[in-house]
């Protein structure tokens, strides 16, 4: 069981053994904590923290492989310019990706090294 929190002077900040743990809310009302190592750290993520998530731009870390976030990248990217992106290219990079995916993560697949094609492997030290 990790040690418990002893408050600050300063609100939302807490002491944890050697560290410092902010506790603050994200956009959604769910309690976060983070930590630090000194109290002026602590002070500087809290402030940047509040301030993100006031102006909309604090995100979670997301647990979404790369596949699952490239085919869904795909699905909604609009293009760069005004004339946006072609189907068909879309079409391509989603072929692509679902022919490659496996095997530029193998161990995602259930492969190993050995099923790479040879352009894709990295040579071994010797």
């Amino acid at each position: 069981m990790s040690a418990p929190l002893v408050k600050t002077a300063t609100p939302g900040i807490y002491k944890r053994g050697s560290r410092y743990v902010v506790v603050f809310r994200d956009a959604y009302g769910k309690q976060r904590k983070r930590s630090a190592r000194t109290l002026a750290e602590a002070r500087d993520l809290k402030s940047t923290l509040t301030a993100d998530v006031a102006r909309g731009e604090y995100r979670t870390v997301s647990k979404v492989g790369f596949t699952e976030y490239a085919l869904e990248w795909i699905e909604h990217y609009g293009g760069r310019t005004s004339r946006g992106i072609r189907e068909q290219t879309k079409a391509e990079y989603k072929y692509r990706l679902e022919q490659y995916a496996p095997v530029l993560r193998p161990h995602a697949a259930g492969g190993d090294r050995a099923a790479r094609p040879q352009a894709l492997r990295r040579p071994r030290r010797r």
